[in-house]
């Protein structure tokens, strides 16, 4: 805000105030002016309120007169100033309770041509279009107004505020030296000193300080209306201080003392020298800098007689702010002319003239017996200390958080060139740039295609917003482009299942979503090659290229795994480590594909003395030199090789993935159809969007994967280009990479050197996000590095961050000095951006910096108007929990290598197989090989409530004798009670030596795909880690880890353990069937409210026992892990859901009339099903079992619907009691899927209601989970 400016707004108040804009404007024809205009400024502050609202308004009460007001308005201040038209009425602003003053809008909508209000330029529309009829022809008249707004009880008279709410009242009053000293200035506007951060304290300020400790309401009220042209006077005046008379008296005295004494020739010479002009502006110098210094009649000059106006000053309060704030003004005083405050007397002539915005009048007698003028005769530049809403940045500190204002430096940045920004009209919407007027529409801004190539890079501070906007540049680029779009999210939260439900909501499907957590929650992993040359030498790509690549990607993916420095140490190896890869792909005697291990295997043999096979003499030369080395030095070198190929399997996905070869079809120069096959031809031929979600797993492995992964989409994209079948992006085409996290992949050369420099050229686009813009420096030498990628990235969405030099040299806005742009940066509020576009061609201009506001929060998201639910049905009639379990199980089969299924089994997976006495024994193949059950064999010959009687278990591949003999009975193999065999700690480790997790730690998928049921837990809060959960100690305790929780005594972990190993089926003791207040007892000191705070524990109280589960954080915190997967347990899920099932798989192990096989949540025909027990009669399906305890009534409907398309005999629901089976029954009735509820009476059995509502012979049926115990016991 410019002294200037103000100034110059405040003479065109002064012109539109001398104006009569009437049709029949007499006055002006005569060249007479009407000088009935009054002017109001307020300043109030609410009753119990710290917060300052300043108004202006003008009298007449029209809409023309406002109309002048807000030009000049907008005219006086600058942008960053907000205006809007409002009501206020000053007897509300003491007589309401609330301190509510903005009342009376009805009467600002009876105003004739109010309409014309509506859309002021800088001005947001009036609230009192929104909440009163204009325009229509049904306005209210200003008396209909007035009545009603006295049937709301609004005051609108003095009189009608009590006594008791009346405020003090303190005047300001002129107050010349001299009779004619009021002609003289006052400390004007424009000279107040600057300091140095070109600030100003405003003389207001005084006012704020003292007010904002009232909690009464306060009222600051400037009145000013334009002085007749007073220059005849002002002359006369100057001509009068010539002869130094300044007053009627002091003439005549000067006057009779020349009579009698006569004048001197130097004062003859001063009254009639010409460098003393009479006449008003020739004192003016232009090298005078404080007019207030000047003589009186450089003063009267200087206060331009022609521009004036008269001024009221006045404020209300309580008495002690009233007295604390009347020497306000007194430092604005001049040497001739002075303001003094002066306290009223409380009576009703003030409070009214307040009220009604009246002027002051002086008494006849008044300049008679008094100096003191309650009129301030005022210039523009004086008048502007007293009617200017000062800017926050020039308030004390006292005031300038109670003003309700925002810093300079929180004013959007708007572009000079507002259609350049209307170019930006296609492509991914980023968000949507402020105009620099309030009431224009903010413009949308979208990136085609060609500007996403040269990249973005969005950086901001943890809630800034980065995580929705990935959401929304995803849905828009998936809607306006043709390629495929991957999306890394690495923080493990909700990103990804938002988006899938805000896909669903806009597009009604889930058909182009490819989501896979990495580790999956059955350990699956994304299936693609590694160590492959096939597609580069079909493209025509030369052998020693495609080999070197492959050796130089394969040293940078090392330093996910050692770490740099580590990774440029023993050089030796580095060599031999290179040569080998060369070896395995020699053209004569290697191959162009392997797997990892053979490298393994290669080097192994190496360090016994031989060496690959190779066509190249060199290579053979080079590799079997080091034989002749020392051999220490030679032993140390191949060690060395060698933990640079084992650290790889130390991460069991990542090994999977290296050791995986597809097929190749030799005749299409492509890899086969075949499943499962992440084919990034196909994908990068389509309009895909995969989710990557890597957040279960600890940076460097998810670095390391991502590395993986954008190494093979790079390639794709490279080879795809290389045959001519990329497509221009001027077609929409662009293959979109959106990365969380991104800061140490673009450390990498892959990264930083290949894909943002050179991905334009092969239609490859990348939005990098980033907490701050320096995280991408390797090290603080890095500088070259960065700069070279702040060049490279032309699109930069700047959020709340602290910034740095390099960033801020790159981001361009004209007039904005780099400190002035910092401080706008770190003042933006959360999920506002400063941005600086790419341009829109070549030779193009490259638009200013803009604020841009983000994109709302999609539909479909839960935290959006209208959320997506498992229940919500989209147009085209599909559900979306049915759209999200086809997805998962789509990426499942289709793109991933599930452990035990299409890859040998995992070694978590091998030792649940061994841990398990009454389990299947598991063969490198994954198939079972020998029957189980899952519970105990019984000589007893019981009889269940299902009507069957006891045998042992046969596995469906036990038939097939031509590969495997039929094993044995369960009876051969344990004779014992129901406890099963606690498992040694040596089953749990693998051929590496590398200790595996009984637990899973990925984030469980829906129940279908991935076992995970409602009545599981939230997803639990571990460790991300690389390789799962922790392994459990022999005897149950804790594994020593880091974020085991010391604060717990030693009871407290051993009682947690004890209940994960109980739960594991492995306690010596306790069995998970019986009661675990046993288990309690043990530990009398122990705290279970505590814990459960803690959330470490859950505790249940059902099948008349006492159940604990121990959360995911609880067993973070104990360092033991519940045991999932197949014949283990589902993914979090309750002891209470998991004792149902077993106590149904121990009834079933006991029927002795029958052989079953019994498989615990495992997938069933063909991967249609998941249900939580399946038992087999041979090769046939004889049971399902499906445990419900607290489940919605959609997924009971499901399961219904899903294990009805399977060829079962038998189907069980396993309910804890009756009121749980009635529950089905409900939401079966309301879904359609059985007929009416028989009437709920007591003493209802199970065998009653199955009668009831299944009827005799169905294949559905219900048994409860307390009958079945105590039958088993």
């Amino acid at each position: 805000m410019t002294p200037g400016n103000v100034v110059s707004g405040l003479f065109g108040l002064y012109r539109a105030g001398v104006t009569n804009t009437s049709r029949f404007n007499l006055l002006s024809a005569f060249g007479l002016k009407n000088y009935d205009k009054t002017f109001e400024f307020i300043i109030h502050k609410p009753r119990a309120t710290k917060r300052f609202d300043f108004y202006l308004s003008a009298t007449p009460y029209d809409a023309t007169s406002f109309k002048n007001l807000a030009a000049n308005v907008r005219a006086m201040y600058p942008e960053s100033f907000e205006f809007e038209i409002v009501p206020f009425n000053q007897v509300a602003a003491f007589a309401s309770n609330d301190g509510n003053a903005q009342v009376g809008g009805r009467r600002i909508a009876a105003l004739d041509d109010i309409e014309d209000l509506e859309r002021l330029d800088g001005f947001a529309d009036p609230s009192v279009f929104e909440h009163h009829e204009i325009g229509g022809g049904n306005e209210p008249t200003p008396d209909e107004a007035e009545q009603s707004l006295h049937l709301d009880g609004v005051p609108l008279r003095p009189r009608e505020v009590p006594p008791e709410k009346r405020p003090s009242i303190v005047q300001w009053e002129g107050v010349p030296r001299k009779g004619l000293d009021w002609m003289t200035l006052i400390q004007p506007f424009s000279d107040i000193d600057m300091d140095v951060n070109d600030q100003y304290r405003s003389p207001l300020s005084v006012l704020l300080e003292q007010a904002v400790h009232t909690d009464d309401p306060f009222v600051f009220q400037a009145v000013f209306s334009p002085r007749k042209d007073w220059t005849d006077e002002a002359e006369e005046h100057k001509r009068d201080l010539k002869m130094g008379n300044y007053g009627a008296l002091s003439a005549a005295t000067n006057e009779m003392s020349r009579q009698l004494f006569g004048s001197s020739d130097q004062e003859r010479q001063n009254l009639h020298r010409g460098e003393i002009p009479e006449q008003v502006g020739g004192t003016l110098n232009d090298g005078d800098s404080k007019k207030t210094t000047g003589s009186r009649m450089a003063q009267i000059d200087h206060k331009q007689p022609t521009t004036t106006f008269d001024l009221t000053l006045r404020a209300a309060s309580d008495p002690d702010t009233v007295q604390s704030i009347s020497n306000a003004f007194t430092s604005l005083s001049g040497p001739y002319y002075g303001i003094e405050g002066k306290i009223l007397d409380q009576s009703d002539k003030p409070f009214s003239q307040l009220c009604h915005a009246r002027q002051n009048r002086e008494s006849a007698l008044s300049g008679l017996l008094s100096n003191r003028s309650p009129i301030i005769v005022v210039s523009p530049d004086e008048l502007a200390n007293f009617v200017v809403a000062p800017s926050t940045d020039a308030l004390p500190r006292a005031s300038r958080g109670s003003s309700g204002g925002s810093p300079d430096a929180r004013a959007p940045l708007t572009a000079t060139d507002e259609d350049m920004l209307s170019k930006y009209d296609t492509g991914m919407h980023i968000g949507s740039a402020e105009t620099a007027v309030e009431n224009r529409p903010d413009i949308p801004i979208r990136l085609s295609a060609e500007q996403l190539t040269h990249h973005i890079l969005r950086a901001a501070t943890t809630g800034g917003g980065k995580t929705t906007a990935m959401i929304n540049d995803a849905l828009s680029a998936y809607e306006a482009f043709d390629g495929p779009t991957f999306i890394f999210d690495k923080k493990g939260g909700s990103m990804s299942e938002e988006y899938k439900r805000a896909h669903f909501h806009k597009f009604g499907s889930l058909d182009n979503v490819i989501h896979l957590p990495v580790p999956g929650p059955e350990e699956e992993v994304l299936a693609f090659p590694y160590f492959d040359i096939r597609p580069q030498l079909a493209a025509g790509v030369s052998r020693t290229v495609a080999v070197q690549e492959k050796i130089d990607r394969y040293n940078e993916l090392l330093v996910y795994v050692l770490g740099s420095e580590l990774t440029q140490q023993a050089f030796v190896a580095q060599e031999i480590l290179n040569n080998l890869i060369k070896a395995l792909f020699d053209p004569e005697y290697g191959r162009d594909a392997w797997p990892i291990e053979d490298l393994l295997k290669a080097a192994f043999e190496m360090q016994e003395g031989e060496i690959p096979e190779v066509s190249d003499d060199t290579l053979r030369l080079t590799l079997s030199r080091h034989f002749h080395a020392d051999e220490q030095r030679f032993q140390t070198s191949i060690d060395a090789v060698m933990n640079r190929i084992t650290k790889l399997a130390e991460r069991s996905f990542i090994w999977r993935i290296l050791n995986f070869v597809p097929e190749w079809d030799d005749e299409a120069g492509a890899y086969a159809d075949q499943s499962p096959m992440f084919d990034i031809q196909d994908l990068l031929d389509s309009r895909s969007v995969v989710l990557i979600d890597t957040g279960d797993l600890r940076p460097a492995s998810s670095n390391l994967f991502t590395f993986m992964l954008l190494d093979y989409i790079w390639s794709g994209a490279r080879l795809r280009h290389r045959i001519g079948e990329t497509p221009s992006v001027r077609d929409d085409y662009v293959i979109n990479l959106i990365i969380d996290e991104a800061a140490p992949l673009l450390q990498s050369e892959l990264v930083r050197d290949d894909m943002i420099p050179d991905g334009r050229e092969f239609g490859l686009a990348m939005e990098v996000i980033v907490h701050f813009a320096e995280q991408v420096k390797a090290d603080a030498l890095d500088v070259a590095s960065y700069k070279e990628i702040l060049r490279n990235i032309n699109t930069k969405l700047i959020g709340k961050l602290a910034v740095d030099d390099e960033l801020v040299m790159t981001l361009f806005h004209e007039g904005i000095e780099s400190e002035e742009l910092v401080d706008r940066i770190t003042s933006l509020p959360r999920g506002e951006w400063v941005a600086q576009l790419p341009d829109t061609g070549f030779m193009t201009d490259i638009p200013e910096l803009v604020t841009l506001l983000p994109v709302d929060i999609p539909a479909g998201h839960t935290a959006s108007g209208d959320p997506v639910t498992a229940e919500t049905v989209s147009p085209y009639g599909i559900l979306y929990s049915d759209a999200a379990d086809e997805m998962s199980r789509r990426t499942r089969d289709d793109y991933c290598l599930l452990p035990g299924s299409n890859t040998k089994p995992s070694a978590q997976q091998v030792s649940n197989a061994q841990a398990e006495p009454s389990g299947p024994s598991v063969t490198p193949d994954g198939l079972p090989q020998s029957p189980a059950t899952s519970g105990s064999s019984g000589d007893s010959g019981a009889t269940n409530n299902l009507g069957t009687s006891l045998g042992g278990g046969r596995s469906p591949t036990a038939k097939r004798d031509e590969k495997g003999s039929a094993s044995k009975s369960r009876e051969d193999e344990d004779d014992g009670g129901p406890h099963p065999r606690p498992v040694p700690t040596d089953d749990l480790v693998d051929d590496l030596d590398a200790t595996k997790s009984n637990g899973s730690r990925a984030t469980p998928k829906p129940a279908d795909s991935s076992g995970t049921k409602p009545d599981s837990e939230p997803v639990p809060n571990q460790q991300k880690g690389d390789s799962g959960g922790k392994p459990e100690s022999p005897d149950g305790g804790p594994n020593a880890d880091s974020e085991i929780d010391t604060t717990l005594s030693v009871d407290e972990r051993r009682f947690l353990t004890e209940v994960v190993t109980t739960v594991n089926g492995r306690h010596p003791t306790f069995d998970i069937l019986d009661s675990m207040a046993a288990i309690k007892n043990q530990f009398s000191d122990i705290d279970l409210e505590k814990l459960e705070d803690l959330g470490y524990l859950e505790v249940h109280e059902d099948l008349s026992r006492i159940y604990y589960t121990v959360t995911g954080d609880g067993q973070v915190a104990c360092g033991a892990s519940v045991t999932t997967g197949e014949n283990q347990g589902d993914v979090n899920e309750k002891t209470v859901h998991k004792v149902l099932v077993e106590a149904l798989a121990r009834s079933l192990a006991n029927d002795r009339n029958n052989q079953y096989f019994i498989s615990k949540y495992s997938l069933i025909d063909d991967g249609a099903a998941k249900p939580d027990l399946a038992a087999y009669d041979g090769e046939r399906l004889a049971l399902i079992g499906e445990a419900i305890s607290n489940s919605p009534p959609y997924l009971i409907v499901k399961h219904f619907d899903d294990y009805n398309a399977v060829a079962a005999e038998r189907k069980v629901w396993i309910v804890p009691n009756i009121s749980v089976a009635w529950e089905i029954v409900r939401a079966l009735s309301n879904a359609g899927r059985i007929g009416e509820l028989p009437a709920k009476r007591e003493g209802l059995t199970y065998d009653d209601l199955n009668a009831e509502i299944w009827g005799e012979n169905s294949e559905w049926e219900f048994a409860g989970g307390r009958e079945l115990i105590r039958e088993l016991e």
